[in-house]
């Protein structure tokens, strides 16, 4: 295949999907319904401000696909991750995260906390086949490994636009390494130097000067060594000489730096090459496997109630005021 720049769908691996569709074709062929893990970080990032309205938005995107008999696991972050990058508008923090755990637990929808980055935990979890496919616009998740399904949302579908709007974006990341060879090593590099959730990247790179510096001879043996530098650091050096030839000889007039002595940030490159995820056995045996991914919403349907007028409801009825 040949690509005129890097572009995911340019790859081929993207298809458009009816979420009633595949959610009914899954159930067809393999007898449960279709499994979803949804990386909780991306999700927030794509679906939660500050604003009161954007997420209530989000939550009406977890009813529509519970409705469609899909089964969702989210999976949060954990403590063993290199530091992420917020954009400013997102109002992110460690109240917010307890906010949608206990609305997850509220509503029965089943989560999990990961040791590390969510999108590596999501991408085992499929390895395994506990998933079908992870919820994440982050292509970051192409460097853990694996054959992720990546799927995400049209840009607008929140609300009454659910009754026009009823596809997402599904794609391959079998189809990706195997018509496009794209590699773990070759995402890998591309987080490396154009940047990727935990590091800016060298200045001057973007996606279509990446995409010419990946025709280079030399660029398989060079994203080899950068994988191999996560458990062995000094190749690195040897990394940073072939890394050096290669953007001299592909930009010799282009305001493409070179890297550093310090570059990459070790710890960030072993959180990218060899993600912190949970021992298969404490994913193979996760409440939801063992107890019901649906949980009756009978129990103590007051204190629910009032939770979720608390929360996501501007305008509480006086009487509900009372009671409480």
């Amino acid at each position: 295949m040949v690509l005129t720049g890097f572009s995911i769908p340019e790859t081929g691996a993207t298809q458009t999907r009816s979420i009633p569709d595949w959610s009914t074709k899954h159930f067809e062929a393999a007898g449960r319904p279709l499994r979803i893990a949804i990386d909780q970080a991306n999700w927030w990032c794509r679906n939660i401000t500050a604003a009161k309205d954007a997420e209530i938005k989000s939550m009406e995107r977890i009813f529509y696909l519970l409705r469609m008999n899909i089964q969702l696991l989210f999976v949060f972050d954990g403590r063993n991750k290199p530091p992420k990058k917020w954009p400013a508008e997102y109002s992110y923090s460690e109240s917010n995260v307890r906010l949608l755990k206990e609305l997850l637990d509220q509503l029965g929808v089943p989560r999990h906390d990961s040791p590390g980055d969510s999108a590596a935990e999501c991408v085992r979890l499929q390895e395994l086949g506990i998933v079908d496919a992870i919820w994440t616009d982050n292509t970051d998740a192409l460097m853990f490994g694996g054959s992720p399904t990546l799927v995400q949302f049209h840009k607008k579908p929140e609300g009454d636009q659910f009754k026009r709007t009823n596809t997402v974006k599904v794609t391959s990341g079998a189809s990706i390494r195997q018509d496009a060879n794209l590699t773990k090593e070759w995402f890998l590099m591309y987080a490396t130097l154009v940047g990727c959730g935990y590091t800016n990247g060298l200045e001057g790179f973007d996606a279509t000067r990446f995409f010419r510096f990946a025709q280079h001879s030399y660029f398989q043996g060079a994203a080899n060594l950068l994988a191999a530098a996560a458990e062995t650091p000094n190749v690195l050096s040897k990394w940073r000489m072939i890394v050096t030839s290669i953007i001299t000889a592909t930009f010799p007039d282009e305001a493409v730096s070179i890297p550093s002595k310090t570059f990459p940030d070790l710890s960030v490159l072993r959180g990218c090459a060899r993600p912190i995820v949970s021992p298969d056995f404490i994913l193979q045996d996760l409440a939801c496997l063992r107890a019901g991914w649906f949980r009756p919403f009978g129990p103590d349907m007051l204190s629910r109630y009032r939770f979720l007028l608390n929360n996501f409801n501007t305008q509480i009825h006086e009487s509900w005021r009372r009671k409480q």
